[in-house]
Formats: C-alpha cells, sequence, structure tokens
C-alpha cells in the first residue's frame, strides 16, 4: 500500500489523463494479445494485508472511470477451513480445479458485493462534492449460480480476483484527488478483508454441496432419458416481484406415478417428480400453479442457491419458452413445416417480413429452436396465438381453405424428433388426446390423471401429416456496419420491450425470458458484436458459430471492452449458444439465410 500511495501522492493535482499510467492493460488495446496473456508490469501492482490489487482501463471516455481488480489469494480462505470440520482445505482445492467452482466465486460475490456497495453508499452520504470523493460499485447477483466477470478464480494464480469499478475522486472535475483515492481504495480493501476474515464457511460448505447435486441430478436425468426433475419439497411461488420463496406456500409433492429417488455420491438421495421426454400436458383451473411450474421449468436451465425454494427443479438445459411474438421480424426461413401456403404466394421455404403475425412469430420460434438443438419446448396457451395452436374439427369443416397447420399437428411429430413438449393448457382439450401424460393442477398441488383422460377420449384417431422438412441450417449474411459499431451499443427498456441496439441494429429480446439479467445483456451485446463484425465466417453455420463464441465467454469476461458509461456495461454473466442464436435472429438489418443455395 505504501507504493501506492507514494504514487498517489505524485499524481495529486495532476491532469486526469495522468491516471492512464495505472493502466495494467493499456497495452492490450494496441495489439491483439488477450489480457490474461499480457504480462502484468510489478509496478502496477500493489499489496495490502495479503491482498494484491490493481486497475484495469481502456483510456477510452472519461479517464477517471477504472475498474479496480483485488486479487483474494485463496490460501486467505484455505487458511479459514483449518478448524471447520468435514470441508477440508484438500476438498475445497480440489473444487476449485473443476466447474463447481462457480459455486465458490458466487459465493464470495454474494458476500462482498453487498459490503462494498454499502460502503459506497456510506461515502455518497457522507462526503462533499461528487466528484471530489470517490464512486465505486461491484456486481449484484441474483439467486441463480452461475458465471460473472465480478469475481472470477485464476487457478494459475490461486487467486480470486473481484472487480470494483472504481471513478477516480477528481478536483474540480479536472485534478487528481490522491489523498481521497488512497483513503478509498484502502477502505474497500479492509471491507473485503474483513469480509473474508469472518466468511460464512458453512454457508459456503452448504452452497457448494447444492451446486454439486445439481449437476448429479443433471447427469441423472439425462442418462435415465428424462427432460426435468422436481423435487418433494420445492416452493414454487414467489414472494411478490422478488426471487425469494412464497412464505407459507405448499410445497411440491410428485404424483405416486411419477415419484423417483435420485441416489448422489456422498450416499444421499432426494425425491421428486421425473419427467419422461415426449409430451407432457399440464392443466387446472385458473390460479392452479400451472403457470408458476412452467416459470419454474424455465428456470430450471440455471442453478439456484440454497434457500431459493427452486434448488432441486432441473430442466434440460437447452429448454426454451415458446411465446407469440407479435412484430418480431422473419428473415429467410423456410416455414412449410407450419404453413402450406401464404397468400400472396409468398414463398413459404424462404418466407420474410418485418414484423411478424402472432401465428408466424409462434411458427418462427419453434423452428429456430429445433434447428438450434432444442431438446424441450415450454409453452403455455395464455402466450400463444389460438389459430396456431389449435383447430377444432368444428372449425376444420368449417374452414376449407386454411394455410396455418396447426401445433397439435407437428407436436408428435416433434416428438419422435427427440423434442420434447410441456404445455400449460386450461381452455381447450385438444392436446389430451396428443399427450403422453396429462398432470392436473389443483391449489399447487398436482395430480397425475393420464389414465383417467385415456378413457375420456379412448377410440379417437387423427390424420397424420406428411413428416416436415425442418431447417437444418442458417448462415448470417453478410452486411455493412457503420465503423461505430464497436462502441455505439446499448440496451434499451420501453414497457414490456427490451431493445438490444447495435449502432443501427436494433434486437428485441423481450420474449427470451430465459434471459434474467443485465450481466447477460451485455454479454449478449459483446458477443453480437463479434459475431456481425467478424470477417470471411459468412460460410459457417449460424448457430456453430454461436456456440464458438459462447464457448470463449470465459476469455471475453476477462478481456471484455468495458466504456463505464452505463452500469451494465460493467457487468457481465454467462449466456446460452440458443439465446446468442435466437438474439441475432431477432435483429432488424441483418439477414440470417436459410441456405446458401
Amino acid at each position: 500500500m505504501n507504493k501506492f500511495k507514494s504514487i498517489m501522492n505524485s499524481l495529486d493535482g495532476q491532469n486526469k489523463n495522468n491516471l492512464a499510467w495505472l493502466y495494467v492493460d493499456r497495452q492490450v488495446y494496441l495489439s491483439s494479445v488477450k489480457s490474461s496473456d499480457q504480462p502484468v508490469e510489478d509496478e502496477k501492482v500493489y499489496y495490502y494485508q495479503g491482498l494484491k490489487f490493481r486497475f484495469n482501463g481502456t483510456g477510452i471516455g472519461a479517464k477517471e472511470n477504472l475498474m479496480l481488480l483485488a486479487g483474494i489469494p485463496d490460501s486467505l480462505i484455505v487458511d479459514g477451513l483449518e478448524q471447520n470440520c468435514g470441508f477440508t482445505a484438500l476438498f475445497l482445492k480440489g473444487i476449485l480445479r473443476d466447474e463447481r467452482k462457480v459455486a465458490c466465486e458466487d459465493f464470495l460475490l454474494q458476500t462482498i458485493s453487498p459490503k462494498v456497495n454499502a460502503l459506497s453508499e456510506n461515502y455518497q452520504n457522507a462526503h462533499k462534492g461528487n466528484r471530489e470523493k470517490p464512486f465505486f460499485c461491484m456486481q449484484t447477483v441474483s439467486n441463480i449460480i452461475q458465471c460473472r466477470n465480478g469475481c472470477v478464480y485464476r487457478k494459475e494464480e490461486n487467486t480470486f480476483w473481484v472487480r470494483i469499478s472504481f471513478q477516480f475522486p477528481l478536483i474540480n472535475g479536472v485534478h487528481i484527488n490522491g489523498k481521497a483515492t488512497v483513503k478509498g481504495v484502502k477502505e474497500i480493501l479492509e471491507t473485503i478483508l474483513e469480509c473474508v476474515k469472518s466468511l460464512d464457511y458453512d454457508g459456503l460448505r452448504r452452497q457448494v454441496t447444492v451446486y454439486q447435486k445439481q449437476l448429479e441430478i443433471r447427469k441423472y436425468i439425462k442418462q435415465q432419458g428424462l427432460i426435468a426433475f422436481v423435487a418433494d419439497g420445492s416452493i414454487l411461488p414467489r414472494h411478490g416481484d422478488g426471487e425469494g420463496p412464497l412464505p407459507g406456500a405448499v410445497p411440491f409433492l410428485a404424483p405416486p406415478s411419477l415419484q423417483i429417488t435420485i441416489p448422489f455420491s456422498d450416499g444421499s438421495s432426494i425425491s421428486g417428480m421425473g419427467l419422461p421426454a415426449g409430451i407432457t400436458v399440464i392443466t387446472g383451473g385458473g390460479y392452479s400453479g400451472k403457470s408458476t411450474l412452467l416459470d419454474c421449468l424455465e428456470e430450471g436451465i440455471y442453478h439456484h442457491r440454497p434457500g431459493d425454494g427452486r434448488e432441486y427443479v432441473i430442466a434440460d438445459g437447452s429448454a426454451c419458452k415458446i411465446y407469440a411474438e407479435d412484430g418480431r421480424p422473419v428473415q429467410n426461413m423456410d416455414i412449410s413445416p407450419f404453413f402450406k401456403y401464404m397468400p400472396g404466394k409468398k414463398d413459404i421455404h424462404c418466407f420474410q417480413t418485418e414484423k411478424a403475425s402472432g401465428s408466424v412469430s409462434q411458427a418462427a420460434n419453434i423452428i429456430e429452436a429445433v434447428y438450434a438443438g432444442s431438446s424441450l419446448l415450454l409453452i403455455d396457451e395464455d402466450n400463444s396465438a389460438t389459430n396456431f395452436m389449435i383447430r377444432d374439427a368444428w372449425m376444420r369443416r368449417l374452414i376449407e381453405k386454411e394455410p396455418i397447420i396447426p401445433f397439435t399437428d407437428r407436436v408428435k411429430e416433434l416428438s419422435q424428433m427427440g423434442v420434447s413438449t410441456i404445455l400449460v393448457v386450461g381452455g381447450s382439450g385438444e392436446y389430451l388426446s396428443l399427450a403422453d401424460r396429462i398432470l392436473l393442477m389443483d391449489e399447487y398441488r398436482i395430480f397425475d390423471r393420464t389414465e383417467v383422460v385415456a378413457k375420456m377420449i379412448s377410440g379417437q384417431n387423427r390424420d397424420v401429416l406428411e413428416a416436415a422438412v425442418w431447417t437444418r441450417e442458417r448462415y448470417l449474411a453478410p452486411v455493412t456496419l457503420k465503423e461505430s459499431i464497436s462502441l455505439n451499443s446499448s440496451y434499451v427498456t420501453i414497457e414490456d420491450a427490451r431493445y438490444l441496439k447495435l449502432g443501427e441494429l436494433t434486437s428485441n429480446i423481450a420474449r427470451l425470458t430465459a434471459i434474467k439479467a443485465d450481466g447477460q445483456v451485455m454479454t449478449l451485446i459483446l458477443l453480437l458484436k463479434k459475431l456481425i463484425t467478424e470477417e470471411r465466417r459468412e460460410d459457417e453455420d449460424l448457430f456453430l458459430r454461436c456456440q464458438e463464441l459462447t464457448g470463449q465467454i470465459s476469455e471475453i469476461v476477462s478481456d471484455a471492452f468495458l466504456t463505464g458509461k452505463n452500469p451494465f456495461e460493467l457487468w457481465m454473466e454467462e449466456v446460452r449458444p440458443i439465446d446468442l442464436f435466437f438474439a441475432v435472429s431477432r435483429m432488424r438489418g441483418i439477414i440470417p439465410l436459410q441456405s446458401r443455395s
């Protein structure tokens, strides 16, 4: 700290442009080498009571906005385990060498972030002059455990790096306030040290144990051909608009016919409802909990923290919620699986529109999900186009010329292709004869009514359509973009719309409900920039490119170009390849092509 204090004293009163000297990553923006491979200059790394810290910055925009990185050697955490029975230092070291390290990163972030942010708030309340005091913040976290750039463990350094957005205090908005800087950095580091020293090791052990079991459940249901699991005792309803479980809610209890028990490697086990692949209909009266269950299954693509109530609600990781999405663009898509023809002799094999109807948009969403490898579609009739979902016998007799092939006529075919569907229905029985299982919700209690319904509808037959030709490839047409796209990006919310903006390009991701956090939005923006601006890649399949880019997230998280103009630009979280593909497919101004022919 003495070295840092000496440097800040020398910079005191100088122009803020001189802060660029502190950047240890400045050379990144002068070469193609990623920051994690850059040699860090020793004179720009500082130490304080076992912690190390340094600054990253781009030198673009406000010179006083830097990223303070505080390194916590894992030895500081391991030392506290020596007296903690059942959770040894050796065990923690093993965790930090595999995918379970995410649970530790998340736990540290959720421990440190509130304390540092509270310290910053105290600064704002207790100090004068907005620019003459430091302003800083850390990434806030939800109940989801996943990769975030707010805390990253580097096993080659045996160090957790936590990131703090740090705005240097200035005098008259121009000159560096060295003394206030040293005071602010020192208090931040002392806050971090206090958090580490008082770390809740029982809570850490509990989170790692829950995360380990979630990984084992995912592996088990995949091996057993299941698409989802909901543990007995899960609390599905949420408390208001928050993320916590609703107090006094009815705990989930699996129907006996779907009850399974999953063994864990530690000798324990868990029981609950295992949903086999195929077609599942969830029905019930209004406010019975059927849509809540579907929402929780969508959340089941993520891991949740202990106490969330949905820790052991696990769904296939490729699950997608499908909506009717009036007004979304559809570009050069083969919609023939759901349309016999389109008015005006429009080509159904290469269809495009700037504003799709409800039925066209829902068809496009399913076709895209199937192309991108989703094994599970989640559909709620309340968010669907009725004329796309069903056509009963009376309407089939009355309407002789109907271009739409309803989803009822394709859902079995999709199931045979390995794409399962879970449908929430309450107003129509059209899907009862198609379902492999029918579940009834009644005041958040679930019952298997498959055999009862089978007796009701026995003897009904359906015409079988010729198999559809499903999209197997998509390509991104080359586009001419303004150079400003590398900087000119934003995230805009207007009522129920959520827009990603890259230069003149926009994508409304309001119906990508798997995207839960602003950090995921930032990741999407960065990946979209890479996807769109990369040269000589138009001959590669679009989804394969999305997979490639999301596979690089850990590097992108570390090397992100952060301007600090907006809070959401600072923090990033993991996203799936399928969500990146959905985002680019909704972007106006670029054209995903059906094929190269």
